[in-house]
């Protein structure tokens, strides 16, 4: 009725019985909180607002183990409105260190043009950046990874309900020998029940053709085939790059 909560829980173990108490709370309109205390002494709390401004959810939380003097707490805000989403989250432990997350992505008629970074400990450790164009039926993406070191651009293109391409290419400017790997295939819907896909790939020296056959024999159980063939191996067998067999099968029941 007055919008507080009290959750309290315990397990018995052969000589201790661990519980914990849990406190919500939504006195306030516009914010949540949570707080969850161990017989430990550890000490979750969150605390959660999305009435600050439009499109802005704020988020600080706390995680506290005094039993190993440390503290964690976590900043972290997220933005998102018209054509513009942006994150940016702050972690800290006990103000001896601390690490800084952003990522920002403005999209508009089909294009998104983003990108994100970390800096740690007065040192930028990371940061990449991205773009991506989606039509009706076809997705183009330029994306980069490992401190914009690798650059990888793919695409998707539907080229009738029942068929679809795909295809990507990467390369890592950050290796000594040329990174780059290529790949290319598609889909094809057989019928309602069953699909078929297959895709080339190549990395540096080596090459794999992999194949998967999927089938719904029960609306909640799906049969999925796999082969994936070495194409190095097979044309030079016992080679020194070789990795494992030359054809690989695999085979899977998913169920519910």
């Amino acid at each position: 009725k007055n919008g507080i909560s009290f959750i309290a829980s315990s397990t018995f173990l052969d000589e201790d019985a661990p519980g914990k108490l849990v406190v919500k709370s939504n006195v306030c309109k516009s914010t949540d909180f949570e707080g969850e205390l161990h017989t430990s002494g550890k000490f979750t709390g969150k605390i959660i607002s999305e009435k600050l401004a439009p499109g802005l959810k704020v988020t600080a939380s706390n995680e506290s183990m005094p039993s190993k003097g440390s503290s964690l707490h976590v900043l972290e805000s997220l933005y998102a409105r018209n054509n513009l989403a942006s994150s940016l989250t702050v972690t800290s432990n006990l103000g001896k260190d601390y690490k800084l997350d952003g990522s920002v992505v403005f999209g508009y008629e089909g294009i998104a043009v983003g990108g994100q970074g970390t800096y740690k400990d007065n040192v930028l450790i990371d940061y990449n950046g991205g773009a991506e164009y989606a039509g009706e039926d076809f997705t183009f993406t330029v994306k980069t990874t490992n401190k914009a070191d690798k650059v990888t651009a793919s695409y998707s293109h539907v080229l009738s309900p029942l068929t679809t391409v795909i295809g990507s290419f990467s390369y890592d400017f950050g290796k000594s020998s040329p990174g780059k790997e290529f790949s290319i295939g598609g889909s094809y819907k057989m019928d309602d029940v069953s699909s078929v896909t297959s895709v080339y790939t190549t990395k540096g020296q080596q090459a794999f053709l992999s194949a998967l056959y999927e089938v719904k024999i029960q609306p909640t159980t799906q049969l999925s085939l796999s082969s994936i063939v070495d194409l190095h191996e097979a044309l030079y067998p016992g080679s020194v790059s070789r990795t494992g067999p030359g054809v690989r099968f695999g085979i899977k029941l998913t169920l519910g």
